[in-house]
């Protein structure tokens, strides 16, 4: 799992093999795959603030947003690949490894209602997504989405690489620069095991799509999350090799991407020295054992 990754919500371009299916998580947990409406069950209680004994709860969480962002990137991709694959036609449709999906059509409106939609890392159960005022075009023998609103509603879903259903609603905004930079904002909820992740203030831009693999490089990614696995809410602030997570209290984690590994740098304060530095792999046992914390 890299904390912010190279791809990006709502799709640098798309195309009829859902070539942007989902990067893997890394270290997921063993839970079972009931609904992300389930009983809550109880999480190791944290201190207060940010620490060398809870900070990788918090790149944890920040790691996690960045594969559920991905994962929505996915899902539009698709849909509108099968929108452009249909030529806008409505009917029920099959998904890539089974089930199907509902696609309307009312004025300028798309809704797109799963049944058991199987991809390669993940199955949408069930749940609508509605696209509005959103458009496709062909460039340079590419498909890119152009823009347009996207609602998520109780869109339940499996993902490998989380291992356990989870509930996701949403409102995404997206705008196409001339260069085919990308600008997104928007706001979402997942529930998972009967506690509820909030993302708020989601900015997004990229840079222009590579002209061989599509793939683009994040400019810029934060977001605001509050969710009952950690005491305090965080802000997180980076691009796709560095960035911070800060507390509400002002303590703050900068992390930096090396060769193989992240560096983490612990601040009391903003501005502050750091008390506390650790380098870490994505396959750690303490990230993994705090991955699949924040995932009960």
């Amino acid at each position: 799992m890299q904390i912010l990754k190279r791809r990006v919500l709502l799709s640098s371009s798309l195309a009829l093999a859902s070539v942007l299916a989902a990067c893997g998580g890394g270290g997921g947990s063993s839970g079972s795959s009931n609904s992300g409406a389930g009983t809550p069950s109880t999480p190791t209680p944290i201190a207060a603030t940010i620490n060398e004994g809870n900070y990788l709860n918090a790149v944890a969480l920040t790691g996690l947003a960045a594969d559920r962002l991905d994962d929505v990137n996915t899902m539009i991709a698709y849909l509108y690949s099968a929108v452009i694959a249909t030529q806008g036609l409505t009917g029920s449709y099959p998904c890539p490894l089974g089930g199907s999906v509902n696609v309307g059509l009312q004025g300028s409106s798309y809704t797109f209602t799963a049944q058991g939609c199987r991809f390669a890392s993940y199955t949408v159960q069930s749940g609508t997504i509605t696209a509005t005022g959103a458009s496709a075009s062909l460039v340079n023998g590419v498909y890119y989405l152009m823009g347009g609103n996207f609602a998520f509603t109780d869109v339940d879903y499996l993902s490998q690489a989380q291992s356990g259903n989870q509930v996701m609603n949403g409102q995404f905004k997206l705008v196409r620069n001339g260069d085919l930079s990308l600008d997104a904002s928007g706001q979402a909820s997942v529930r998972r095991n009967g506690r509820t992740d909030t993302y708020t203030q989601l900015q997004v831009r990229t840079g222009t799509p590579d002209t061989r693999t599509h793939e683009v490089q994040i400019d810029k990614l934060a977001f605001r999350l509050e969710t009952p696995r950690f005491p305090l809410a965080l802000t997180v602030a980076g691009d796709s090799r560095t960035g911070t997570i800060t507390a509400t209290d002002s303590s703050s984690i900068t992390f930096t991407q090396q060769t193989t590994a992240y560096k983490y740098e612990l601040r009391r304060t903003t501005g502050a020295a750091p008390f506390y530095t650790a380098t870490l792999t994505d396959s750690d046992a303490a990230f993994k054992a705090a991955l699949e914390e924040m995932l009960k």
